[in-house]
């Protein structure tokens, strides 16, 4: 197929809902060579809002209930690279800046490089500094002296949960972490920003 029948194919199925174009103000690119030489695609959806509806994906509704920064800010501490970089895809998918650090060091090297931070989400179990112990650091930082702190950890007792809230955490998060649960999160964060 040529790069011109594919482009002839994305304006038809523009036309209709057929599934098989990218429809809205998605754009789909075809390159090549000529036959037998391979063709290139590209393909950008549109950006749909919550409400199904084309647009920016809802971050102008998250822009406006809190306040003039679109998203929040959020530092995640984690010694668990897959752990942390998938929380960070998920909350940056949702329209927030994420900063993550694989231990308590980093995680004190960034309040000490970043704005201010809206919400910290630290696992327990960490080689060296333990959650609880950079919680304590964290919280005498400028940048994180009004950030909601949630434990996110894979201990989920009643014990575990009931010792994170007794020694500072706002919250206790059991990964692996339920997606109403981090929604619950980032309302509650958005709500202490507009508090703040």
């Amino acid at each position: 197929m040529s790069a011109e029948s594919v482009q002839e194919s994305h304006a038809l199925s523009m036309q209709g809902d057929d599934g098989l174009g990218v429809n809205g103000k998605g754009a789909l690119a075809a390159t090549g060579d000529g036959t037998g030489w391979g063709l290139g695609l590209a393909a950008r959806p549109p950006i749909v809002a919550a409400d199904g509806s084309a647009g920016d994906g809802g971050v102008g509704r998250l822009a406006e209930s809190v306040g003039t920064r679109a998203g929040l800010v959020i530092l995640i501490v984690d010694d668990n690279s897959d752990s942390a970089d998938s929380m960070a895809m998920l909350l940056r998918m949702k329209g927030h800046c994420v900063h993550v650090a694989y231990g308590g060091e980093g995680a004190l090297a960034r309040a000490a490089h970043t704005g201010t931070v809206d919400l910290a989400l630290l696992d327990i179990a960490m080689p060296g500094a333990d959650g609880f112990t950079v919680l304590q650091q964290l919280k005498k930082t400028h940048a994180l002296s009004n950030a909601l702190f949630a434990a996110m950890t894979g201990f989920g007792q009643a014990s575990d949960v009931e010792r994170s809230l007794s020694r500072g955490f706002d919250m206790h998060l059991t990964k692996p972490v339920q997606l109403p649960l981090i929604d619950a999160l980032l309302q509650r964060a958005i709500e202490r920003r507009k508090a703040g």
